[in-house]
């Protein structure tokens, strides 16, 4: 098997041009962002050595607290907002049983209504015929 370019099999030589055709094509427009990328591990690697962690005990506890604060009322906020929805959604279903009830009773309304006609058309046709 030679590997050469101009020795080798034309189906050979136009699957692999194929193949280097559909690489440039799938990698090409990507070439960007992994040039970005790199360049943006680069610059968090510099950052990083140059300028150490701060620790935490350069945040007052007045602020700790403060944050504290704004976290326990989000939870409340969070926790108020579930049980809301969770109520709503009860609702939902309560009225969906209202709705579907109410449907029943208006069809089982109008097929009373259809056979009282029924009959009533009967007892007509009866009192005609017997006069």
């Amino acid at each position: 098997m030679n590997l050469e370019p101009k020795t080798m099999d034309p189906w050979r030589r136009s699957l692999g041009e194929q193949l280097r055709a559909r690489d440039r094509r799938e990698r090409d427009p990507f070439r960007g962002l992994f040039e970005l990328h790199q360049r943006n591990l680069e610059r968090l690697s510099e950052l990083q050595s140059a300028q150490p962690v701060s620790s935490l005990s350069s945040v007052s506890s007045e602020e700790v607290s403060v944050l504290k604060r704004k976290v326990y009322e989000l939870q409340e906020e969070l926790t108020t907002a579930h049980r809301r929805k969770g109520d709503n959604a009860q609702q939902v279903l309560d009225l969906s049983a209202r709705v579907r009830r109410a449907e029943e009773q208006l069809g089982e309304r109008a097929a009373r209504e259809a056979q009282a006609k029924q009959v009533s058309g009967r007892k007509n046709t009866l009192v005609f015929v017997l006069n």
